[in-house]
Formats: C-alpha cells, structure tokens, sequence
C-alpha cells in the first residue's frame, strides 16, 4: 500500500466520521461536502466567546454576547491563540503558557512529553514532524485527536 492509498483511506474515514457525527454535510447533486449551518453557526459562536472556562452547550447566553461577532477579529484572535501553542510547542516563552488542558492534549498527541528536570514538557520528534506542516494539517490533526479524546469513556 502506498502512502498516498494510505492517506486516501484515512481522509475517507475522517470524512465518515465528520459525516457521522453530522457536522458535515454532503450535496450529492454538487459533489460537495460542507459544514453543517447548525453546526457552523455554534462553533462560531463558542470560538467567539472569551471564556474558555466554560463549555459553549453549558452557557445559555453565549448567543446573546456573541451577536455582532467581527469574523476578522475572530480569525485574528484564532491565529493568535494558535502562535501562541506553536511557539510552547517548540519551547519559546514569548507568550504565556497553554491551558493545562491544552497541554495535557499536546502530550497525549505525541507531541511533547515531561521531563523531570523541567515544568513545561518539551518537544518530541512528532513535534518537531507536526511543526513541519502547514496550519490547516495542523489545526486537523489537532481537533481530530480532540475529538477521539473526547470519545473515550
């Protein structure tokens, strides 16, 4: 089997399970997958959201605050928070430190591991690999192991 037959299957069963899960939907007519309006529209909401404290099914007014949402702010805020974990990643202190669960999550993709002589975990090879792609492959693998987490009991 070739990498790319490899990568196919794989693309095939995350696009299964995106479609599963019903946060995408497929236009049969247009050979089309997209993301369901529902489900657009409350990711929207939560990435908009300042408090990272509490999950977005858990607030009843978090449509209420995010009315009016700037899609360029969000995106700006977004690519921010998402520097901001590259560069714990790859150890720089430049900005804070992650959420622990943020961490936790890093760790139990492979991506760093603790160290006893040090607070912050650092950087494994997979890092190193994961930091090689571009930000979309990235942002992917990243929710996708979410999600798996998520899953388990």
């Amino acid at each position: 089997v070739t990498a790319e037959t490899a990568a196919r299957a794989r693309l095939r069963e995350a696009r299964d399970q995106m479609l599963a899960l019903k946060v995408l939907v497929s236009d049969r007519d247009r050979d089309t997958l997209s993301l369901r309006p529902s489900f657009r529209d409350q990711i929207t909401l939560a990435l908009a959201d300042d408090d990272t404290q509490r999950l977005p099914w858990q607030d009843e007014n978090i449509a209420k605050r995010a009315r009016g949402v700037d899609l360029a702010k969000l995106e700006s805020r977004a690519r921010r928070k998402w520097t901001a974990i590259l560069h714990f990643i790859v150890g720089s202190s430049e900005f804070r430190p992650p959420d622990a669960r943020v961490i936790k999550l890093l760790v139990s993709m492979g991506l760093m591991q603790h160290r006893a002589d040090t607070l912050h975990p650092k950087i494994t090879r997979a890092g190193y690999h994961f930091m090689l792609r571009d930000i979309h492959n990235q942002l992917w693998l990243f929710i996708r192991h979410y999600t798996q987490q998520v899953e388990r009991p």
